[in-house]
């Protein structure tokens, strides 16, 4: 049992790290195919959350919601207080202006556009905090098939509307609505998954790939460019969610049913570990090495090198103070 429970760790390590790899390789600007190649690597990672919480209990007490929205919340808020407060400072000690204004500061606070990378946060505190009703859900639903049709029925209403204008115009439903209902359904097909043998899922992958060749044949139909992908994210539609959901399947038998997950480099491990903090150092590092006009892959290197050095360099810090004082703000400098 301890190997197994092991390896199923290393596993969801494995598959963060891979989600994490992708979303940085998006804001480097990588050429137009890869760039759309890639973009399953949001619902990847909701789809591994739902991994993660396959065999948890459903938890509706109030102590839940609060450490879920805390452990999101506070190491973002601590990120962007410090980043802030630099670049306040040397546009006005030293005239490096970032094109950072006050609405750029209050809308990253609200996780919206702001400075453009935390609206991904908004998405994984919207799952976050339906999770014990999403995992309501995909209980209540015996059936494979059954609950894959109904996440097909409503990702195929939620695009059509979105297509005739239904609530884009209003900030609640283009916002929150579209993304919280978009973005359960990795995350309750990840639930699901969790608990599947290999025959199962071998069945389960077949029909979201029915599902998605479906989907894509009507995104065509309606004069769509099937590489072109992204622009269905924002809000999340049909084809670009079950792109995700196949793509976050293959990944997920390639990493938890091959020799990869007895054999995960501590790097690897580590990286997924913490995707989080290196997620938000990527930030300003984006944004600085986009002054530098440097190419995209020596661009990604960069960036993603040293924000896994800084990362690392935090987390032996905080290592070694917790050690000596007992806090419990240490909990939020890692993971």
């Amino acid at each position: 049992m301890q190997n197994i429970v092991h390896g199923r760790s290393d596993s969801i390590d494995l598959l963060r790290f891979i989600g994490l790899s992708l979303i940085i390789l998006a804001h480097v600007a990588p050429p137009f195919v890869l760039f759309n190649l890639r973009c399953f690597d949001v619902p990847m990672m909701l789809f591994v959350s739902g991994l993660a919480y396959s065999n948890h209990k459903a938890d509706f007490s109030p102590s839940f919601f609060v450490r879920r929205m805390l452990r999101l919340i506070v190491p973002v808020y601590m990120f962007l207080t410090a980043y802030f407060l630099i670049v306040i400072i040397l546009r006005y000690a030293a005239g490096i202006d970032f094109g950072i204004r006050w609405q750029h500061i209050a809308d990253s606070y609200l996780l919206l556009d702001g400075i453009g990378f935390v609206w991904i946060i908004r998405i994984f505190l919207l799952i976050g905090l339906l999770t014990p009703v999403l995992m309501t859900i995909e209980r209540a639903v015996h059936s494979d098939a059954i609950l894959l049709l109904i996440l097909a029925a409503v990702s195929t209403i939620m695009t059509v509307a979105i297509r005739h204008g239904f609530g884009v115009d209003n900030f609640f439903i283009c916002n929150y609505l579209y993304y919280a209902i978009g973005y359960s359904i990795p995350f309750i097909a990840g639930l699901r998954v969790g608990k599947m043998n290999l025959k199962r899922l071998a069945i389960f992958s077949s029909l979201v790939f029915l599902v998605l060749a479906s989907s894509s044949f009507m995104y065509v139909l309606g004069g769509g460019n099937l590489l072109n992908i992204n622009v269905l994210k924002y809000p999340p539609q049909a084809y670009f969610l079950f792109y995700g959901l196949f793509m976050s399947l293959v990944c997920h038998a390639v990493c938890c049913h091959t020799c990869l997950v007895r054999h995960v480099p501590a790097l690897c491990r580590f990286i997924g570990m913490n995707t989080i903090w290196i997620y938000l150092y990527h930030i300003p590092l984006i944004q600085i090495t986009g002054i530098l006009s440097l190419p995209w892959w020596l661009r990604y290197v960069a960036v993603y090198a040293v924000s896994v050095a800084v990362t690392y360099v935090q987390i032996r810090i905080v290592n070694r103070l917790r050690s000596r004082y007992d806090s419990a703000i240490y909990k939020y400098l890692k993971g």
